[in-house]
């Protein structure tokens, strides 16, 4: 799935065109995926810290939430959790049909 989504992201933006195999450490900061709501006017990228230190991570994630949660997304303790430690990207495998939605895709409904 990381494959799918590499190559689907590298066209929309330089800095979200990542090798498959660094898809979730890419992501474990929140700030590539604020980036990404970025692009479709959900959050202001301005206001998240790119770096890896852990206070900018916390308040990347912090920012988040609400955002998330507005487009439907559930973001736990324990999924923020996982992406933060990089383990499988919780968002590929537990919400692709909410970036389809994002996206209008329905290729992505087949995960």
């Amino acid at each position: 799935m990381s494959h799918l989504l590499s190559t689907w992201l590298a066209p929309l933006h330089p800095a979200l065109a990542l090798q498959p195999n660094t898809f979730d450490q890419e992501f474990s900061t929140g700030y590539k995926l604020g980036l990404l709501l970025s692009m479709h006017n959900l959050t202001n990228i301005n206001e998240f810290y790119n770096n890896k230190t852990t206070e900018a991570t916390l308040q990347n994630f912090e920012k988040l939430e609400p955002i998330l949660r507005s487009i439907g997304i559930r973001l736990s303790a324990n999924v923020a959790v996982d992406i933060i430690n990089g383990k499988g990207n919780p968002l590929i495998k537990y919400y692709p049909s909410h970036i389809a939605n994002l996206y209008g895709d329905d290729s992505w409904n087949c995960f």
